[in-house]
């Protein structure tokens, strides 16, 4: 709390049941400190004074806009009623302090906005503390959006934090709004407040695309559930959100890493945040239907979330678990000991059944909602399937080796195949054989010398390595 010049002031409130009478003690740190700390002389209740201020910023001089203005915020305020969600408005007062005209409103105590918390917690918040902060915050929309009432203000400064321990709405009444209302009218008064370059702005109030649909647009109670999924986006631990005010046309897409895939909750909770920040807002779920999925969300089919979202943020969320997937089976092989460089260009089913163990890229696809059905499956009656990476790339490794010790192994080792791969040779072939394998031999060591310039990692190589393929009795020989 810090210290007020007005502080020792003692105020009288009309409320419904009568009047309360406060006495104020010093200003706080949130609402950009225009919030002073007041108590109920009689019950000793606490309560937060919040000023809404004319004249300040426009050099003294009040117009009627303004003053219609300041009594818009403060009849929003009276008429939301008591929410637990929402910054209760007691009573309001009138007071003139030399040119400036201010509406003082007795409100519930609040310790802190949510930009100081996060201040306080090093600018992110863990996967569970954001799903509890996007419920709260969900019900105070679901009561505001009953009345029609636009909050507009869903930021990390409009949200406060009570003396109660619940996070709460209307921090800000600047942006707060009763429908119908067109966006133009919508935006001059919020840039009025603060600059279009401190607030994430939904893609239906832009410029560019407020201007492509006309003036005659009306603002939606969606606009809401947009603010809210950027918010949560931007301060939600493993989630990059950055891109969400660069997206082109509204396309907003997020970035996760791959501790948020391996979790099943936290996958949820991402994908979720697409699907409120679709860029048509009537493919954003309603504030009743928000409440009801965050407060299940654990219980939820990821692939249910999949078929809800937007067409675009569906294509992103399954690139993204495929090549999580993909990072994954990487990692797992070079852990191993396998040649990574052999391993580019071959499909995640091969890198999968490489795997000693393949359940961690099964769980990053089943918590993104994808089905497993495509990857090969083997059950205890069939053999075990040999590691397929090694097998494809060790022709790799012998062509780009030029020195005479390799060659001999691989001579000695196709000669071996060959006894392998026919034995029901008999005498009459040996010279044709020995022949043939005379023939091979001078060819490969051609072959090899050509191999010796080109790329490890070339996707014609890697290509040849994919089209082999094995009988059973040879992967039986050769194991």
């Amino acid at each position: 709390m810090i210290p007020d010049i007005l502080a020792g002031q003692s105020y009288v409130f009309p409320v419904m049941e009568g009047s309360i009478l406060v006495h104020t003690r010093g200003v706080l740190s949130h609402s950009q400190g225009n919030s002073s700390r007041a108590s109920c002389n009689t019950s000793g209740i606490e309560f937060d004074i919040r000023r809404l201020r004319l004249g300040a910023k426009s050099g003294s001089l009040v117009t009627l806009e303004m003053c219609k203005g300041l009594e818009r915020e403060t009849d929003i305020a009276s008429s939301v009623g008591s929410h637990p969600h929402i910054v209760r408005c007691f009573g309001s007062l009138v007071e003139n302090i030399g040119a400036e005209h201010c509406r003082l409103l007795l409100c519930d105590p609040c310790s802190c906005d949510l930009a100081e918390h996060l201040r306080i917690h090093g600018g992110l918040l863990p996967i569970d503390d954001v799903a509890e902060l996007g419920e709260q915050l969900s019900l105070g929309l679901r009561h505001l959006h009953s009345l029609s009432i636009l909050c507009g203000g869903v930021t990390t400064h409009g949200v406060l934090l009570g003396c109660d321990g619940k996070w709460k709405l209307l921090g800000d009444l600047s942006s707060a709004a009763v429908l119908p209302l067109h966006v133009t009218e919508w935006r001059r008064r919020l840039l009025s407040h603060t600059s279009e370059e401190h607030i994430l702005l939904p893609p239906e109030v832009r410029p560019q695309i407020a201007e492509e649909r006309g003036t005659h647009m009306m603002v939606s109670l969606a606009l809401d559930i947009w603010m809210l999924g950027a918010m949560l986006a931007q301060i939600m631990e493993g989630v990059d959100g950055k891109c969400i005010s660069n997206a082109r046309s509204g396309n907003a897409v997020l970035a996760a890493s791959q501790e948020i895939l391996l979790c099943p909750f936290a996958t949820r909770l991402w994908m979720m945040l697409h699907w409120l920040l679709a860029k048509d807002p009537s493919q954003r779920p309603s504030s009743r239907r928000l409440v009801d999925i965050l407060h299940s969300l654990s219980e939820i089919a990821p692939h249910d979330l999949l078929i809800e979202m937007p067409e675009h943020a569906r294509f992103h969320c399954e690139g993204m678990a495929m090549t999580s997937a993909r990072k994954l089976a990487y990692s797992s092989l070079a852990s191993v000991g396998s040649n990574r460089s052999c391993t580019v260009g071959l499909p995640l089913e091969i890198l999968r059944m490489s795997m000693v163990d393949p359940s961690v890229v099964d769980q990053l696809y089943h918590n993104c909602g994808l089905e497993l059905s495509h990857f090969p499956q083997t059950d205890a009656s069939q053999p075990e399937v040999p590691s397929l990476v090694p097998l494809l790339c060790e022709p790799i490794r012998e062509a780009c080796c030029g020195d005479n010790e390799c060659a001999q192994e691989r001579n000695h080792a196709r000669s071996i195949s060959c006894s392998v791969w026919h034995p029901d040779m008999d005498e009459s072939t040996d010279a044709g054989s020995t022949s043939g394998e005379e023939s091979i031999n001078v060819s490969d060591t051609d072959s090899a010398g050509d191999c010796c310039t080109a790329n490890m990692d070339s996707p014609r190589i890697v290509g040849k390595r994919r089209s082999v393929k094995l009988t059973d009795y040879q992967i039986e020989q050769c194991c």
